[in-house]
């Protein structure tokens, strides 16, 4: 975490990941593979290790991981390296990317805003049971995170487990504690390489016991994440799969709306369906707008799967497909309505009308996909989308998910056409998606006043291809602030 800190720009609490390039087409030496190192680290017990070679064991250590990630091939050294992509190479290209993410970075929230996204996401009814059958809930975990709070760094600390437990309930502690504490030596015990996709499981626990005494505290940008998967895995043992996704949906679509309410936004309409026969059916999630702009948001709860982090083939270009792309190929419809019929008349008597205002399509997603969910890669894949159709076995697992990413391809592909033909040209729609997940969201929607500002800070006009939504947003704002008046 110390090499991360000092490689690369923190801010709103947290590593700011993503692509560096070399200056014009010149050379750079490979990266540091933060994400493969802390995967590797974690797994080391404390005891037994030889503390006066530490340093040079793990400088070698550094040098060894560094060497083998950049003979993978998967870190790009130049802002184009991803233009042009074509339908063939679609698949490799977002494996690539996905499984970057899982070396070079870490799954990442501000820790201040973990306890509005439990309460958010967990309602107060799931309280007692999970009191009765865990010893804990949902508020005992909320308190845990305020505690966790305190003592968190931009770095990784070892503190005395008293710590913690002076500031909740012993008993309540002591039960919350298997869930929320690896044991040593058990933290990644199958990770084997940044390939294996039995792990990383360090990412669903917050807290690594040291020995009885002591804990490791990671560092505070990933205890937020951590907090939830140790959650929800507790509520989601036993449940029913479509138990589960029906809670993941609604969450995701009640913390998005109580993001925005909490800014000082609210949606003109909300799950508001259509049946225009021939012209068009849909659902949109939500919609904001103003005088000026019209933002049509959906809302995904789709994780991100160990599949694509570690390199599956496959599974990044399906994670891909059931979040961003799902989502913006349902909103494009939306958008050509409005644009070749001037409104959507929804079922319920209401009408949204166009009135030749700015439209943004806005994907939220549960938790952040990395750069599968970054809109300079659907820039750089668009036209690949155009025209692509993916095949597979009749015996793969996931083929009802295939049928399901060919379905939104030729839904995608038609309203391209349809809205080239009401006038607009190709090249724009890419332009107006944006995306975030709902703790990017946040932070982009801090000190915004207006749906202008939110449209333009989901969609500036400038980017410098880091495939990292906060990178971006942290770049941009710098450059505004360093704008020379005129």
């Amino acid at each position: 975490m110390r090499m991360a800190i000092k490689t690369q720009d923190y801010a709103y609490e947290q590593i700011l990941f993503g692509r560096k390039y070399a200056s014009g087409l010149g050379h750079r030496s490979p990266g540091l593979p933060v994400g493969l190192l802390y995967n590797i680290a974690v797994k080391l017990p404390a005891q037994g290790s030889n503390e006066r070679k530490a340093e040079s064991f793990w400088d070698k250590a550094v040098c060894l991981a560094r060497d083998f990630v950049a003979m993978l091939d998967i870190e790009p050294y130049s802002q184009f390296a991803f233009l042009n992509v074509d339908a063939r190479s679609l698949e490799d290209v977002l494996r690539w990317v996905a499984h970057y993410d899982h070396c070079f970075s870490l799954r990442q929230w501000h820790l201040s805003f973990t306890p509005q996204f439990l309460t958010g996401f967990f309602s107060d009814e799931f309280d007692t049971n999970m009191k009765h059958q865990l010893g804990w809930c949902v508020a005992d975990a909320v308190q845990l995170a305020d505690v966790l709070k305190t003592h968190a760094k931009p770095g990784t600390l070892v503190v005395p487990i008293q710590l913690l437990e002076n500031r909740l309930d012993q008993g309540v502690f002591k039960s919350m504690l298997p869930f929320f504490a690896h044991r040593e030596g058990e933290t990644n015990k199958k990770y084997r390489s940044p390939f294996g996709a039995e792990g990383p499981d360090v990412i669903f626990k917050p807290l690594i016991l040291l020995n009885d005494n002591n804990v490791v505290l990671p560092a505070a940008s990933v205890l937020g994440p951590a907090l939830f998967e140790a959650i929800f895995a507790a509520w989601a043992k036993g449940k029913a799969a479509n138990e589960i996704a029906n809670l993941r949906g609604l969450a995701a679509e009640r913390l998005t709306k109580n993001l925005f309410a909490t800014h000082g936004f609210q949606p003109s309409f909300e799950n508001a369906k259509y049946d225009m026969g021939d012209i068009g059916v849909g659902e949109c999630d939500f919609v904001f707008e103003d005088e000026e702009n019209i933002i049509l948001v959906e809302c995904k709860a789709k994780a991100l799967t160990r599949g694509a982090m570690t390199g599956i083939q496959g599974e990044a270009l399906l994670d891909f497909a059931g979040g961003l792309f799902a989502s913006q190929a349902q909103a494009l419809r939306h958008e050509r309505i409005l644009r070749s019929s001037g409104a959507i008349h929804f079922l319920d008597e209401t009408t949204l009308e166009f009135r030749d205002r700015r439209i943004t399509r806005l994907t939220v997603t549960l938790v952040d996909h990395g750069a599968l969910q970054d809109r300079t890669m659907l820039m750089n894949i668009y036209n690949a989308l155009l025209l692509a159709e993916v095949r597979c076995d009749s015996g793969y697992k996931k083929k009802k998910q295939i049928d399901e990413l060919n379905k939104n391809l030729r839904l995608f592909q038609q309203e391209t056409r349809l809205l080239e033909a009401a006038g607009q040209h190709i090249n724009a729609h890419p332009h107006n998606a944006a995306s975030a997940s709902i703790a990017q969201l946040d932070i982009l929607l801090e000190n915004v006043q207006s749906l202008t500002e939110v449209s333009s800070g989901l969609t500036p006009s400038l980017t410098h291809v880091t495939f990292n939504v906060l990178r971006e947003h942290f770049l941009y704002q710098q450059m505004l602030n360093h704008k020379q008046p005129s």
